[in-house]
């Protein structure tokens, strides 16, 4: 920038400047109607009360977008459409995937079985919850664990005899790393047809599988389970685990930290 100068210039090689082509008003009212088209087809599917309404709104602000609406007015229009459109995407999601969670866990229902009772409860009250417009995310993803847990109890519950090498934890390392948040377990395990196994922790002793639980873990002359999350300050019971195919479940010993 020059000093004591009117005008400063700026010298590019090879610059050019090309007109890709005009977008008039038609075609902007154009793209709001396809916006609107999107959230209508959108709005008939289930989601939150605040992401419907949200919607519907940006839809009946976007149907008065004319040829001669002021570039504030299309602008605005258009911002709410998009931004009520991803909201409403996200939330229908969350209710999808609850009614999918509902369908997949239904299949292994059984009235006969041990724990159909509380099994059915759990499901009936996802059910409900599914078909409320007024559900939180918290409350729609709290669900789905939930019913996984739910489905874990009772096919624990309804355990056969499984084939080959009875599960078995064969040893627990009691000295367990410690950090403000997270702890690190050993155990060394064996058996035929393993499903699952992880570590499980609860500030009740011998926590079991329904409690918190993890299976990630880092191989390192046998498993080294991570547990993550856990409460500063607080005092907890660990047990490693190890789960077959027919949910036979054995434990380990517990270890306070």
């Amino acid at each position: 920038v020059g000093e004591k100068v009117s005008s400063n210039w700026l010298a590019v090689d090879n610059f050019r400047l090309y007109l890709i082509g005009y977008v008039g008003a038609e075609e902007i009212v154009a793209e709001v109607n396809r916006l609107v088209a999107q959230a209508e087809s959108l709005s008939q599917t289930m989601m939150s009360s605040s992401a419907s309404s949200a919607l519907k709104s940006a839809i009946e602000a976007g149907k008065l977008i004319t040829v001669t609406s002021s570039d504030a007015e299309v602008q605005k229009a258009v911002a709410d459409l998009t931004a009520s459109i991803e909201n409403a995407r996200v939330s229908a999601s969350e209710y999808s995937a609850l009614a999918a969670k509902i369908e997949s866990v239904e299949t292994s229902y059984d009235a006969t079985k041990n724990g159909a009772e509380e099994f059915k409860a759990e499901i009936d009250k996802a059910k409900a919850l599914v078909v409320n417009p007024e559900a939180t995310s918290a409350e729609l993803a709290d669900a789905i664990l939930m019913l996984d847990k739910a489905l874990l109890a009772f096919n624990i519950a309804n355990a056969t005899e499984g084939s080959g090498t009875p599960v078995e934890v064969v040893s627990t390392n009691h000295y367990v790393a410690t950090g403000a948040t997270e702890a690190l377990m050993r155990a060394t395990f064996k058996g035929s047809y393993v499903l699952e196994r992880g570590v499980c922790w609860s500030t009740e002793h011998n926590p079991t599988v329904l409690d918190g639980r993890t299976t990630e873990y880092h191989q390192l002359n046998g498993y080294i389970f991570h547990l993550r999350g856990l409460e500063p300050a607080t005092v907890y019971y660990l047990r490693p685990y190890i789960i077959n195919r027919t949910y036979e479940v054995a434990y380990g010993d517990e270890v306070k930290i």
